[in-house]
């Protein structure tokens, strides 16, 4: 939906339109397939990628709340940690990203995006990330092809 930081290693400040569909679990291991795509606005483009996102905790925790996201199934190290601030886990969820100094993300269900505005992630953002705020989902701006469904996993 939106970050608190303008650029980060993944993604410049050229993104928009950001989605991800998690399209596979491995509970055993608790990681998860997923796809994003996004549209590169410098390159007026469609891209799409494949993640895997592992969860893990940190210490003194005994519920997962580090999504290790990386780019290979199979990688053991060099994922980029996301840290889960906040989740209400139906609409909503608050994300801390370490390599943006102390930024974050707001991720939102897509059956939630109607009631974005009104959501509680973004009251628990504006008091741990602060008010600065860049959309990298926004409806009306993007392609047709990233408002509709994700593509099944036979069409992809």
């Amino acid at each position: 939906m939106y970050r608190t930081y303008t650029k980060d290693r993944l993604f410049d400040s050229g993104i928009r339109c950001v989605r991800a569909n998690s399209t596979f679990m491995y509970k055993k291991a608790k990681s998860v397939v997923h796809e994003v795509d996004y549209w590169d606005s410098y390159r007026h483009m469609r891209l799409q990628t494949r993640g895997y996102l592992h969860f893990t905790r940190t210490n003194g925790y005994n519920v997962s709340n580090v999504l290790d996201s990386r780019l290979a199934e199979n990688t053991i190290t060099g994922g980029t940690p996301f840290l889960i601030a906040f989740t209400d886990y139906k609409t909503c969820a608050v994300v801390r990203y370490p390599q943006a100094k102390g930024g974050c993300q707001v991720w939102m269900y897509a059956d939630s995006m109607a009631s974005a505005d009104t959501s509680p992630c973004n009251f628990v953002c504006n008091i741990l990330c602060g008010k600065e705020k860049h959309k990298v989902y926004d409806k009306d701006l993007c392609p047709e092809a990233l408002t509709k469904p994700f593509p099944t996993k036979d069409e992809l």
